[in-house]
């Protein structure tokens, strides 16, 4: 077997190596989410409001297209697993 987690430790290994992966591919897409628009294009797409605030529409960045799709993929998978305690609620 390529993978034993019937060892505690073992286990809390990986789960330890996927957190310090998932954060660190965070990391990466947050420092790159800025890079497709700049400060000039968010300053002349901002709407202005009163005392000097702005809000600026643009882009999604990738680093929430990931984690949508990551949620999406959580609510699937969390769904299929408890289908039968939901069926209860559309046996009516």
């Amino acid at each position: 077997m390529l993978l034993d987690l019937s060892n505690l430790n073992t286990l809390g290994f990986y789960i330890v190596l996927a957190i310090i992966a998932v954060f660190v591919v965070s990391v990466a897409l947050l420092l790159r989410s800025g890079h497709g628009y700049s400060t000039k294009e968010a300053d002349a797409h901002a709407v202005d409001f009163p005392a000097g605030l702005k809000e600026a529409h643009g882009r999604i960045p990738a680093f929430l297209w990931v984690y949508f799709a990551a949620m999406l993929m959580w609510a699937v998978a969390y769904f299929a697993v408890h289908r039968a305690e939901f069926g209860i609620i559309f046996a009516h």
